[in-house]
């Protein structure tokens, strides 16, 4: 079970009730993300949908300008607060709430979320589990999905550098393998024509 929650009181009420993941957080103290790892509630920050770079989505859905200045006024709240959860170590499992394709700041939605993770706080290989064994763990299907390991679905991206050195490697997705089977592969072509695919996720 997770909820929307962005208020400190409300979130408390939603620990207290045995919620299992928080979304957003906007507004959450360190109290409130204490008790979310010490209770082990999850949180899944969705960061693009406050930061500057993510205007011009919202002015494509035809957001009227009360609304645009609203995720303005949040957005230096919301960041603080992931800074806070990564410092205190709440388990954090990657989401956007757009489609994992959406244009962003160069990139799409789940690659641009990642960045933040990293940008905030968190070390690549963090940022990469929170996008794969994390959620997987968070929706209960770590039995078959965000590792590499026999069994599980052979879902797998292929890129230019090692991503766990450099978290903007994800945005040279050269192959997209999808329960073993090849829906995109550019291995062929110059690294420098490779662009991210909207099939990854």
């Amino acid at each position: 079970v997770t909820a929307h929650s962005s208020s400190a009181p409300a979130t408390l009420a939603a620990i207290d009730a045995g919620i299992d993941c928080i979304e957003h957080g906007y507004f959450l103290t360190a109290d409130v993300l204490r008790r979310m790892k010490e209770k082990g509630v999850w949180l899944v920050p969705t960061m693009v949908v406050s930061r500057p770079a993510t205007r011009p989505f919202y002015v494509k859905l035809g957001a009227p300008a009360w609304y645009l200045a609203r995720i303005a006024s949040v957005g230096e709240q919301h960041w603080a607060m992931l800074k806070l959860a990564i410092k205190e170590g709440v388990q954090i499992a990657l989401g956007t709430d757009q489609l994992a394709s959406e244009p962003n700041d160069g990139t799409v939605a789940t690659v641009r979320e990642a960045e933040y993770y990293v940008e905030a706080g968190m070390t690549p290989v963090q940022a990469l589990r929170s996008a794969t064994i994390g959620t997987a763990t968070l929706l209960g299907a770590s039995d078959r999905l965000g590792s590499v390991e026999p069994g599980k679905l052979a879902d797998l991206i292929a890129v230019d550098r090692d991503p766990t050195r450099d978290i903007t490697a994800l945005r040279t997705i050269r192959l997209v393998m999808k329960g073993g089977k090849v829906i995109r592969n550019d291995m062929d072509r110059p690294a420098a024509s490779s662009t991210v695919s909207p099939a990854a996720r």
